[in-house]
């Protein structure tokens, strides 16, 4: 008999212990998949709420999944999925809420006619194998939430979520973690645009809606190619309050828009917020030395919007030293429509 080098003295060596997978994460209590449920169907409902509001909300929904589809493509290919990703798909395959084509919370859709190799880079025969080495990094996105990943593993149900890059953390209560998060998140969009449109019924007599109007309709025009941003008004208290403190009076017109819209961002125009105005920097005109505020930036020349404060008229300070009598209307929102037409 032949004495193997590699072991010459026949001394019979024990089998590596072998790894097993874990079983699959425990099933969640009835009890918890109806809250699921309930949670999901008001995230739904928000998204529908703050998509009626503004047209730059966007809610994304469609038809449920075939639940014995999915089982029998979970079964066929030894597959677990989180109970919540299922109790999500049962309501909708899939569901996305986005405000200026930015998702808050994307769930993605689940193809069972895609195969393993598709989705887990392994084959069925690897997934059924549920090999050790496998397992351990298997971690697939089924979509983010709150801008963070949301990852599961197909071999043992668990989820994670990915805070840092490459750093996993298991999540341990779904409903708290994620579906709570986006719920507040949701509510307190809803209760700004809601607040929003509140302050719009009561500024109707504003002489400035027609033009607040005209800009937000701007937005969605295709042939304007406007990228407008609005920002939330500012009470008519507040405004009085500012005037009191600093001993100045603003022009009409800047003060009716401010109460729809504190600043504006339009075409080549800036027009300032409240916040903003600089009182203790004010421009000197360049052939009285009187002292001006600015209020808005009317072009990439440096051509500015001014107010005198003990008058309150406007004016053009141009960017060659030349004072020219000014209009809020005119200068910040009929020319702004006419720098769009001509782009």
């Amino acid at each position: 008999m032949l004495i193997s080098e590699k072991n010459p003295m026949m001394i019979e060596k024990e089998e590596p212990p072998k790894k097993v997978v874990p079983d699959p994460a425990v099933k969640l209590p009835q009890g918890k998949i109806e809250s699921l449920k309930k949670k999901i169907e008001q995230i739904i409902e928000l998204g529908r709420k703050l998509s009626e509001l503004s047209k730059k909300w966007k809610l994304e929904i469609h038809d449920p999944i075939d639940t014995e589809e999915l089982a029998k493509w979970c079964e066929c290919n030894g597959v677990y999925l989180p109970d919540v990703y299922v109790t999500i798909l049962e309501r909708t395959n899939g569901l996305s809420i986005s405000c200026d084509s930015i998702e808050y919370i994307n769930i993605y859709r689940f193809d069972t006619n895609e195969t393993t190799d598709d989705k887990y880079q392994r084959t069925r025969e690897e997934m059924l194998g549920r090999e050790y080495d496998y397992y351990i990094n298997c971690k697939p996105s089924l979509g983010w939430s709150n801008y963070l990943m949301l990852h599961y593993n197909p071999y043992t149900a668990e989820l994670f979520i990915e805070r840092e890059r490459y750093k996993y953390d298991p999540i341990e209560d779904f409903e708290k973690e994620v579906l709570d998060e986006a719920i507040r998140y949701f509510e307190t969009q809803e209760k700004r645009l809601s607040q929003k449109d509140q302050s719009k019924d009561a500024n109707k007599s504003n002489p400035m809606m027609k033009w607040y109007d005209k800009v937000t309709a701007s937005i969605d025009d295709p042939d304007l190619n406007s990228d407008a941003v609005l920002f939330e008004p500012v009470p008519k208290k507040e405004i009085a309050a500012w005037e009191k403190k600093n001993g100045i009076k603003l022009p009409r017109d800047y003060k009716n828009w401010l109460m729809l819209s504190n600043g504006l961002e339009f075409a080549d125009k800036i027009v300032y917020k409240l916040e903003e105005l600089d009182l203790e920097n004010p421009v000197t005109g360049p052939k009285d030395g009187k002292e001006y505020i600015v209020i808005a930036s009317l072009s990439e020349a440096s051509d500015c919007l001014v107010f005198y404060p003990a008058t309150k008229e406007v004016f053009v300070l141009t960017d060659d030293g030349e004072l020219r009598t000014g209009d809020f209307v005119y200068h910040v929102i009929q020319e702004g429509f006419e720098y769009l037409e001509d782009e």
